[in-house]
């Protein structure tokens, strides 16, 4: 669903200019506005007109024209030139005016593919004298010595001379600083799908390559150089000035790998989701920024649309309209004069595109957050790509003008005009004595968007450098239907002098519209695609009196005029073909020659639009005064002319006010005149108050509201301002609870450290409010009249889950939230206790063990956080990368070197990391000692802690005994019965081979003593291993020790033997007397093992999140190794 669609830089889709590749049009580009629309909508460089959906049926169109009688003086011949381009075959050409006051005019000539959007051929013309000559540039740009294919033209908004065009095909830049006198070439890593510079800096521009993942790139030096942003973007908007506070920033609407649409600030070089905390998700396609505000949609599980409007860029607040108001879309109009004006469409978007029905108008305060109906069942089309169109019309150059269609109960289409910007609707009048209604009300309906899209009707037209000039078309009658096409004899063109009030008949048929000389002239060219044509009409006159003249000795097919932006000059240029795939020919028509004496001040005159209004001396709080041409006055404004406007302001009245936020005028009285607005029922308990702290005031409505656009002066005790109220005490709601860093569910604090839990109250009163907070350990705390977002801060030293509770209370009513947390232990480091030197093919052991905050014990760190330990012991086999509960893991290596080992330490608030090297040898001697029954005395024998320590104190004996420093050689205990330790040396053969021999005969001749933790410890016996078969170093059950070992293992051995003889008799003598007992044992992996076709997800309870994450970091894709975790209760194997 598309939404709020307003000046705003839409990524175009590829059907979309797929579609608009079949167009045979002329795309009349200029550096003040360029507007493309895939329905067919009008294309202009400064003012001109083509028809795009005519286009493509031209052939087919039979339009007859029914011309009025001229003046009777000889037809005055007008100066025109005429230009062949010699580009037979291009079926597309983009004209591009460069920029006010310059006489530079580039023609771009394309020939797209009819099947896939691409330009196949392109070539490019420049006129340096306004159009009367072209020269092709095409070798200026091939002698580059590169391939040129150019697709579109960009000029810098705040330097004409700077210009851009681009070559999508070979992904390169043409780069002119002096209007397109010479070029140098830049070569880019992307598709240059889309440019746009920037509002001020005139070497700023950012891209979008729409064919990767619509990147957006940023240049700040005209293009030469660009720094890729990010990916997924959906719109983009640079900085408003006087509004953003960084002319640098750049507005971006993305979508994330599900598809969620989000939206951020970018301010060179950084990124942030924005505003922080107040906005997440929006709707797809919805972000509008303009003037100061930005607005985004955000659709709720119910289906329905709400308007979210950050107003001055401060936090985004939802817009509240009356509850009775029904949303699926919105549609944002007009953000001028310091409100929005929004149409809300009332249909799901699973209509079909064309369907017609009526959307309403609404208007904000100067804030946009509080909208009061403006405009009912206005024409409604819904549009295949954006959304939905309304048909209205801002009439340029007179404040607060609109002409809008809207739908009556039968489906029927009437016109309305409004002067104050909605406050007041009126229907138009027909001229006098033009009408003959048959008895019924004689209104003059009017053509806007609908009829231009749906049938080619010339758009309506006015400018902002003629003020009061507006020519459309229309019909007489009481109404029309929008679903009925009119023939052209039907259709009239119409004039108004005055912004809209009263109107005048030009002309029958249809016809495009140009002023040139800020209207000193009009000009007519009739709405023709199927006829050669060298006929125009103009007036200059306003109206008055029409001419007919010749603009070329030779017809051809007329598809486009381009005049200057700022309709100040008396040139325009008209662009067609011979024969549909001939040549593009422009003629540049010349109209001094006709227009040939300056004004004096003579010629003017002064002209207020209000005047000829009943009961109105000034319009949304001014009286303007425009400096005009008399209408009689031949002579031409000049390109210098700068017109004068007054505009002094009113004293306020009824008319500058419109009934406030929850409250609506009495009809009877608004008719004639009066303003009285009566406050609606739903208004009592609407929340009006959220940013009203106890202790201020505010400002309570009487009931009315000054228009936003209204510049009028409030005189003093007037009864239209609102009145100071106290601050009401409310209710606490929406109360909420979260730690400054969420990474789990539940979150996780550390123990012994600070956390901050921020609390958020949506509604309600905070200064007159308590709150008490239980923090789950015994202790609370109770604060006074909190802010918006406030931080409490608390220091837990216990583990394990805990839960913080909070009340908010006062005077009116309470609120409460929780939240819970689960305590861990702050992780500092790991260490990994491990032999340094193996055989291969041995099975060696590793274990971990984190450290932490001191007064929290091994076994009791294991408890708590979901702790668990990944693993990557760097030989690249199968099963070299593992996820494990237990801090100890087995791995075999089968090739002699070193490896790299390591392992991460992960409990939910920390990651501690360590990397260890293990030697592997494929020829290896060890010393086994075994030691006496004392060392198994201690509480924690075997535990990771003791082995560690044991085998400290035992390397430092034998170091002193033997001479040996704590290089050469490595004590690694086993975990087994009796305590056993493996000893390697790292010294060469024959220097360990010797000290093997002394260290083995002292030990087994003098028994040898050692105190550890205050207990003797003798070592009874050493054994020397050869390791030279895979294997073959002996096993953890510690068969190296001599006598006493084999007992111990046989004996257990030989007693299971007779127990198993013993059992098996008993079974079958039960057997054979008849009584059959079954049983069976299920395999310890059934049902953990799956088959790839199986949908279901694998599930271990106690697999935390930080685990799955874990999971899935180690497991990508096939050609990684597998990755094998081990349940932490039974250690049951997970193939994943």
């Amino acid at each position: 669903m598309m939404k709020c669609r307003k000046m705003k830089t839409i990524l175009m889709k590829p059907n979309m200019l797929r579609f608009l590749s079949l167009l045979v049009l002329v795309a009349l580009v200029s550096s003040v506005h360029v507007a493309t629309n895939a329905a067919g909508t009008q294309l202009r460089a400064g003012q001109s007109w083509i028809d795009t959906q005519n286009v493509i049926n031209k052939r087919q169109l039979d339009v007859r024209f029914k011309r009025e009688s001229h003046s009777d003086k000889e037809n005055p011949k007008l100066g025109s030139t005429t230009v062949n381009l010699n580009d037979s075959g291009h079926n597309q050409a983009v004209v591009h005016w460069s920029g006010k006051n310059s006489n530079v005019v580039f023609v771009l000539t394309r020939r797209l593919s009819f099947i896939v959007d691409e330009v196949l051929e392109s070539s490019l013309f420049r006129s340096d004298d306004y159009g009367t000559s072209f020269k092709n540039i095409d070798s200026v740009l091939q002698s580059l010595g590169v391939p040129v294919m150019v697709d579109y033209i960009y000029n810098s908004v705040g330097n004409k001379d700077k210009i851009i065009f681009t070559d999508k095909k070979h992904k390169q830049l043409f780069i002119s600083t002096n209007e397109g006198v010479s070029f140098t070439q830049n070569a880019v890593s992307f598709t240059p799908s889309i440019l746009t510079f920037h509002p001020l800096l005139e070497d700023w521009c950012f891209a979008i390559d729409q064919e990767k993942d619509n990147t957006l790139f940023v240049s700040k030096d005209l293009g030469r150089s660009w720094t890729q942003v990010r990916k997924a973007v959906n719109q983009v908007y640079w900085a408003v000035p006087d509004i953003d506070t960084d002319n640098s920033t750049l507005h971006i609407e993305y979508h994330d790998v599900t598809g969620t649409a989000r939206y951020q600030i970018c301010i060179d070089p950084y990124c942030t989701e924005a505003p922080p905390g107040n906005l997440t998700t929006i709707d797809m396609g919805s972000l509008v920024v303009s003037n100061e505000f930005i607005v985004v949609e955000r659709t709720g599980d119910d289906g329905l649309t709400r308007l979210l409007v950050s107003y001055n860029r401060n936090a985004f607040r939802e817009a509240l309209f009356p509850p009775d108001v029904v949303a699926h879309d919105f549609l944002v109009v007009d953000s001028d004069e310091n409100q929005l004006f929004v149409a809300v469409n009332p249909y799901e978007s699973t209509e079909t595109a064309g369907h017609i029905h009526g959307s309403n108008l609404y208007m904000s305060d100067t804030t946009g957050r509080f909208f009061m109906p403006n405009l009912e069942t206005v024409l409604t089309l819904k549009h295949p790509e954006e959304g939905f169109l309304v048909d209205l019309y801002e009439v340029k150059g007179i404040r607060g003008c609109y002409i809008a269609n809207v739908l009556d109960h039968r489906g029927m289409a009437q016109t309305k005009i409004t002067f104050d910007k909605g406050r007041n609707w009126t229907y138009i009048e027909m001229p006098d004595g033009s009408c003959q209604a048959n008895g019924q009300k004689c209104l003059l309906q009017l053509h806007l968007r609908m009829s231009y899209l749906d049938f080619a009707t010339p758009m309506i037209y006015s400018e902002e450098n003629a003020p009061g000039l507006i020519l459309a078309h229309g019909t007489s009658g009481p109404w029309w239907d929008p679903l009925l096409p009119e023939s052209p004899n039907e259709t009239k063109l119409y004039l108004s002098r005055d912004g809209g009030l009263t109107w005048k008949e030009v002309y029958s048929g249809l016809y495009h519209a140009l002023f040139l000389d800020q209207g000193g002239v009009i000009a007519l060219f009739p709405n023709d695609y199927q006829s050669p044509q060298d006929t125009l009409f103009y007036s200059l006159t306003e109206g008055a009196t029409w001419e007919q003249a010749s603009f070329t000795n030779s017809p051809f097919i007329v598809e486009g005029v381009l005049i200057e932006p700022g309709i100040t000059s008396l040139v325009l240029s008209v662009f067609g073909h011979r024969q549909l795939l001939d040549g593009w020919i422009i003629t540049k028509v010349d109209f001094t020659t006709v227009l040939r004496r300056d004004c004096s001040d003579d010629d003017y005159e002064k002209w207020t639009p209000s005047d000829q209004m009943r009961n109105h001396v000034c319009t949304l709080g001014e009286k303007l005064v425009f400096e005009r041409r008399k209408q009689n006055a031949t002579c031409a404004n000049g390109r210098d002319y700068e017109r004068p406007i007054e505009h002094p302001p009113c004293n306020c009245t009824d008319e500058d006010y419109e009934c406030d936020f929850g409250y609506s005028p009495l009809e009877s009285l608004f008719e004639k005149g009066v303003l009285l607005c009566r406050q609606l029922p739903w208004l009592t308990n609407y929340p009006l108050f959220d940013d009203c702290p106890e202790g201020s005031s505010y400002n309570k409505s009487r009931g009315f509201r000054k228009l936003a656009a209204d510049k009028c002066i409030l005189q003093a005790n007037s009864s239209y301002g609102p009145e100071p109220f106290p601050c009401p005490t409310l209710v606490p709601q929406g109360l909420s609870l979260t730690i400054d860093s969420e990474v789990a569910t539940p979150p996780v604090v550390v123990y012994g450290r600070h956390v901050y839990y921020l609390l958020h109250q949506e509604r309600g009163s905070k200064l007159n409010t308590n709150y008490t907070f239980d923090f789950g350990d015994g202790t609370t705390e109770t604060h006074q009249g909190l802010t918006h977002l406030d931080f409490v801060s608390h220091l837990y030293h216990q583990l394990g889950a805990v839960t913080i509770k909070v009340k908010a209370s006062n005077a009116n009513g309470s609120a409460e939230a929780s939240l819970t947390v689960q305590v861990v232990p702050d992780l500092r480091a790991i260490s990994l206790y491990f032999p340094k030197m193996a055989y291969r093919g041995e099975e060696v052991f590793f274990s971990a063990t984190p450290d932490n905050v001191p007064g929290i014990d091994y076994p009791e760190l294991l408890k708590y956080g979901d702790l668990h330990f990944t693993w990557d012991f760097g030989d690249g086999q199968p099963d070299s990368r593992q996820l494990s509960w237990e801090p100890r893991l087995s791995h075999t290596y089968q090739t002699p070197g070193p490896y790299n080992v390591t392992v991460q330490a992960v409990n939910g608030a920390h990651v501690v990391y360590g990397r260890f090297t293990v030697q592997i040898t494929d020829n290896l001697r060890k010393v086994r000692l075994a030691f006496g029954q004392t060392a198994e005395r201690f509480e924690d024998w075997g535990s990771e802690a003791w082995r560690r320590g044991f085998s400290e104190i035992a390397k430092k004996f034998l170091m002193m005994v033997f001479q040996l420093s704590p290089t050469e050689f490595d004590l690694y205990t086993l975990d087994s019965k009796p305590t056993t330790a493996d000893i390697v040396f790292f010294s060469s053969p024959q220097k360990s081979d010797e000290t093997i021999k002394n260290m083995v005969e002292s030990i087994n001749q003098q028994k040898l003593h050692f105190e550890f933790r205050g207990l003797p410890i003798e070592i009874t016996t050493a054994t020397v291993f050869n390791c030279t078969q895979p294997g073959g170093c002996g096993d953890q059950d510690d068969k190296s020790t001599k006598n006493m070992t084999a007992v111990y293992i046989a004996v257990p051995i030989l007693i299971a033997a007779v127990i198993v003889i013993l059992l098996v008799v008993i079974y079958y003598r039960r057997k054979f007397r008849g009584v059959h007992r079954y049983s069976s044992l299920r395999n310890a992996t059934d049902g953990l093992i799956r088959s790839e076709e199986s949908d279901d997800e694998l599930l271990d309870p106690g697999l935390s999140q930080h685990a799955a994450d874990d999971l899935n970091t180690f497991g990508q894709g096939s050609s990684e190794p597998h990755l094998v975790m081990l349940n932490r209760d039974d250690r049951t194997a997970l193939v994943c």
